[in-house]
């Protein structure tokens, strides 16, 4: 099991709450609550799917062949908090590699958020039904660390509800990437690619950025950006939260 080194103390780790899928299946259902993923797709061909040939398990996320037609998939029911004292890891493996070979012709949001039908909107610049969210977010040229609290803003453009790092790292065709990030049980969040921390943010006092106020799931998106249908791929994608 990929564990988090955050929530463990010497050969004794602490109780967590611990969510991982390594999609060798794919639990879904159109309604609400009825399977262990709420998916929607709402394109012209939109599919999310399994891969029959994938070894250890893989997800593929098909967009539409109309530009801004999205899929986008969440656990059902929102069992993560990054509250005070809870110290918070996601972490999943985006693997270009295995599905999309023009990657500069999709977006994607790959982290947490409330429950929402639309992670991306119009051309993945439009936060549209997500108010709190933290992860990584892919424009089709730039990978972002963003977080955002209470943000009823329609773009994902940085204000004082809405955090907007760019990383400095952009997603390749046929290369694949883990993103991981962390919360430190205080007001810090750091984020990291293969590794490598490339975000940070502290938002200390009263946290207007880091959404502390919401229960969230795991959430993951994909837009079509030019109305040709393309593929992202995951092979896993975990979290685990101080209980």
């Amino acid at each position: 099991m990929r564990r988090s080194e955050v929530v463990t103390y010497g050969a004794r780790p602490e109780p967590t709450v611990f969510f991982e899928d390594d999609f060798i299946s794919y639990s879904t259902s159109a309604t609400v609550d009825l399977a262990t993923w709420f998916g929607t797709v709402g394109g012209t061909s939109d599919t999310i799917t399994c891969i029959d040939s994938g070894t250890g398990g893989k997800l593929q996320l098909l967009t539409g062949t109309v530009d801004n037609d999205e899929c986008s998939a969440q656990v059902n029911g929102e069992s993560f908090k990054l509250a005070a004292g809870k110290r918070l890891k996601f972490q999943t493996l985006n693997l270009n590699a295995n599905g999309n070979t023009l990657i500069s012709q999709v977006g994607v949001f790959l982290g947490l958020s409330i429950s929402s039908t639309t992670t991306m909107g119009a051309d993945a610049i439009k936060i549209a039904g997500m108010t709190d969210f933290v992860g990584f977010l892919w424009d089709g040229t730039d990978l972002f660390a963003v977080a955002g609290k209470n943000a009823t803003a329609t773009a994902w453009t940085a204000s004082t509800s809405i955090s907007k790092i760019d990383t400095g790292l952009a997603l390749v065709d046929a290369t694949d990437i883990d993103l991981s990030f962390e919360y430190d049980g205080a007001d810090t969040i750091r984020w990291y690619a293969d590794g490598v921390l490339v975000a940070t943010l502290t938002d200390a006092g009263t946290k207007t950025l880091i959404p502390d106020d919401e229960d969230l799931t795991p959430t993951i998106g994909a837009i079509s950006l030019t109305g040709a249908a393309q593929t992202v791929t995951l092979d896993y994608i975990s979290v685990e939260m101080d209980r």
